[in-house]
């Protein structure tokens, strides 16, 4: 799945979304700058994520907003991402600090975005 898919999907959430798609795509612009090793790490760290990522992006696409079964779906899957994927994405965060170095300063508050919000807590 491409980011721009990815982004479309978050931005038909509205605001939240659109604050995630706007976060994804900063930290994306980084990580196509990294050395090919650090991206296979990168990769293989959120690989552990990806059943939570496809489960909540079947949701999104299913996500029909005068239908209840679909509202229930989107908000079960929200709250897996949030028990199972954010603890695990929140730890491949942290090491990214070292990875982009530099880019850090502009990555962090996207990252600060994205668990924020699907953690529910955004402002």
């Amino acid at each position: 799945m491409s980011l721009d898919t990815i982004a479309a999907k978050f931005a038909s959430w509205g605001a939240p979304g659109i604050k995630i798609a706007a976060a994804l795509t900063v930290i994306y612009s980084a990580y196509q700058k990294l050395e090919p090793t650090t991206k296979a790490s990168i990769d293989a760290d959120l690989g552990t994520v990806k059943a939570e990522w496809l489960a909540l992006d079947d949701a999104l696409t299913a996500y029909d907003k005068d239908d209840a079964v679909s509202q229930i779906k989107l908000a079960l899957a929200l709250k897996s991402v949030a028990f199972n994927a954010v603890p695990v994405l929140t730890r491949v965060f942290s090491d990214f600090a070292t990875v982009f170095e530099a880019d850090w300063q502009v990555i962090k508050p996207q990252v600060d975005v994205i668990l924020q919000t699907l953690k529910g807590t955004a402002l």
